[in-house]
């Protein structure tokens, strides 16, 4: 794994987490692309329940939503010191993604999929850990979900003219309660996992 020269968290030892044996970056990594998986899992149900369609970016509000709900509802060891330079981290490596990505794309606007390789190839390797890999395995899960959503409106509608789609959320009290189901009990396992590491 390379060492990550991006701009990071203060006060976060990032060494005792690259020095450990039973967890490291890639772990965590992994553990937050399969947590957004769960609470994606999750919110399909409601969604589906809902007759609800998406577009890739009010998905990704809704992913941004529980994010956001595991950081602000569920800190442990006085992180929420750290929660205004996370705010800033965010926004920075945001934008830095989208413009890596930009630079060497690997969707569909490259036909060649040696190009595709290439790409990807200088991705991983100015990444941390499996940042990239964990990347296109969520963005995966979301491509899927948006097509069954699609498939799932127009099935149900097909005997009858489609209905504008009025609402874009999915209802505020369900979100709520899936934000807060699946990071409490996200956050106890990683809380437990650290404190049996550590």
């Amino acid at each position: 794994m390379i060492a990550y020269q991006a701009q990071m968290l203060p006060q976060v030892d990032y060494q005792k987490i690259g020095k450990s044996f039973y967890f490291s970056l890639a772990d965590l990594e992994h553990r937050t692309m399969q947590d957004c998986c769960d609470f994606l899992k999750r919110l399909k149900s409601a969604l589906l329940k809902e007759h609800l369609a998406q577009d890739p970016e009010l998905l990704v509000a809704h992913l941004c939503a529980y994010l956001g709900t595991a950081v602000t509802v569920h800190t442990v060891n006085q992180a929420e010191k750290l929660e205004p330079s996370m705010i800033t981290l965010i926004k920075h490596q945001a934008h830095a993604a989208y413009q890596h990505f930009n630079q060497y794309p690997i969707n569909s606007t490259i036909q060649s999929n040696e190009q595709k390789k290439k790409n990807l190839e200088i991705l991983r390797g100015s990444a941390p850990g499996s940042i990239v890999v964990q990347t296109m395995r969520l963005g995966r899960v979301m491509v899927d979900m948006l097509a069954e959503l699609k498939s799932h409106r127009q099935c149900h509608f097909k005997m009858y003219r489609l209905p504008k789609q009025t609402e874009l959320f999915c209802p505020h009290e369900t979100l709520i309660k899936i934000m807060l189901i699946v990071s409490s009990t996200k956050c106890a396992e990683m809380e437990k996992a650290v404190k049996w590491v550590f």
